[in-house]
């Protein structure tokens, strides 16, 4: 196994500590956008695209795990050192600037939508920091399937961001609409209008 596959699996298993330990509920989640709906079409619709995303998180890593078992089996992955450090480095900024957010969500002062931390840059830092972290993840195991895999899980997520801004759009009102007008969604610009 090479470096930066290792990372990729570390990136991996602090995502699971994160998912287990600092689990952070979304104020639109699937299973909350299911309760009153009593169709198996309906679920079947918004339960397919979900299955489809979290696929595409993980073959990146998948298939770095299938390259470290089974070398001889697996499809050779030419990663120019270069790349692998950059892989590397976007798997640990993308891991870090996550836990910031997820830390930051988790502190007392915190509510549906905060102006604290990362939050003041980003209105979606986790986030973010997971597209970063799939960027070195795909990055470091370079397959179409990988990038199709993250390019289907991004897609999934800014549709589930559109619905958590709706939300927030009727339940906060006025403070909502202020704080989306100061930060951009995902990329800071480093023109936010957030007083400290």
């Amino acid at each position: 196994m090479t470096w930066p596959m290792a990372v990729t699996w570390l990136g991996y298993a602090s995502l699971l500590v994160e998912l287990v330990v600092l689990a952070v509920p979304s104020v639109a989640s699937t299973l909350q956008q299911m309760q009153g709906r009593p169709t198996r079409r309906w679920a079947l619709l918004h339960l397919l695209p979900v299955l489809v995303a979290v696929t595409g998180f993980v073959w990146p890593g998948l298939l770095a795990a299938w390259c470290a078992l089974a070398p001889q089996s697996a499809p050779v992955l030419v990663v120019a050192p270069a790349v692998g450090w950059f892989g590397a480095l976007a798997v640990v900024l993308g891991r870090a600037l996550t836990l910031w957010a997820v830390v930051a969500l988790r502190q007392p002062r915190a509510t549906e939508f905060t102006a604290e931390g990362p939050y003041r840059y980003s209105r979606n830092p986790a986030l973010l920091g997971l597209h970063v972290f799939l960027l070195g993840a795909v990055a470091i195991a370079p397959a179409w399937s990988t990038a199709l895999g993250a390019l289907v899980f991004a897609l999934h997520m800014h549709r589930a961001v559109l619905a958590e801004e709706r939300h927030l759009g009727v339940s906060a009102g006025a403070p909502y609409a202020a704080y989306r007008a100061a930060v951009p969604r995902y990329v800071p610009t480093g023109r936010n209008r957030v007083p400290p």
